[in-house]
C-alpha cells in the first residue's frame, strides 16, 4: 500500500512537471475550454429553441466575435496611430527648442545637455533589429490565438458530449458517482 501511494505521488509530481513544462502549448486549449464552457449555455438555448444544429450558432457567435474584435481593433488602431503621431511631432518640437536653449546653459552643463538630447533622439529612432523580438512575440501570440479559436470551436460544437467523454476515464464502478459529480459541478458553475 505504501509503495502504491508513493508511486501515485511520484506520478502526480511528474504530471505537474509536464503541465508546467507544456504550459505555453496547453494555455490556448484551457482558455478555449473555459470560453466554450461560458458560451455553451447560450449555444444550447439557441439550438434547442430553433432545432438547428449547434455548429450554425457557433459559427454565428464567431462571426459576431470577429466583427466586434475588428471594430474595436479599428478604433484602437486609429487612436494609437494618432497619439503616436502627436507624440512624435511634440517630441521633435521639444528637441528643437531644447537644442536652441543649450547655448544659454553654463559651459560645464552644455556637454551634458547635448548628450541628453542625442540620447533622446536615439531612443526615438527605431532600429530594425529591435523590431524582430516584437514580431516573433506577435507571431507566437497569433498562433496561440488561432489554436484557441479552433479549440473553443470544437469544444462548443461538441459541448454536450464533454461529460460522456470524461466519464470514459472513470472505472466502471465509479462511473455513476462520477457522472453525478460532473453534473453537479456543471450545474453549480453554470448558474
Amino acid at each position: 500500500m505504501r509503495m502504491r501511494t508513493l508511486g501515485l505521488i511520484g506520478l502526480g509530481l511528474i504530471l505537474l512537471w509536464f503541465l508546467y513544462a507544456a504550459r505555453a502549448v496547453l494555455t490556448p486549449f484551457v482558455l478555449g475550454a473555459i470560453f466554450a464552457y461560458i458560451l455553451s449555455p447560450l449555444v444550447n438555448i439557441l439550438s434547442e429553441r430553433t432545432k438547428l444544429h449547434r455548429v450554425y450558432f457557433v459559427i454565428f457567435l464567431y462571426v459576431v466575435l470577429f466583427a466586434v474584435i475588428g471594430w474595436v481593433g479599428t478604433l484602437l488602431t486609429r487612436q494609437i496611430f494618432e497619439e503616436a503621431r502627436q507624440l512624435s511631432d511634440g517630441s521633435q518640437i521639444l528637441l528643437k527648442n531644447a537644442s536652441s536653449y543649450i547655448e544659454t546653459l553654463p559651459i560645464w552643463a552644455q556637454g551634458y545637455a547635448r548628450d541628453a538630447i542625442v540620447s533622446i533622439r536615439e531612443t526615438l529612432t527605431i532600429e530594425p533589429s529591435s523590431v524582430l523580438p516584437i514580431f516573433s512575440g506577435a507571431a507566437s501570440r497569433f498562433f496561440a490565438t488561432i489554436t484557441f479559436l479552433f479549440a473553443s470551436f470544437y469544444f462548443l460544437k461538441d459541448g454536450g458530449r464533454f461529460v460522456d467523454s470524461i466519464l470514459l476515464f472513470f472505472p466502471g464502478e465509479y462511473k455513476l458517482e462520477g457522472e453525478i459529480l460532473l453534473r453537479r459541478i456543471n450545474t453549480i458553475l453554470g448558474n
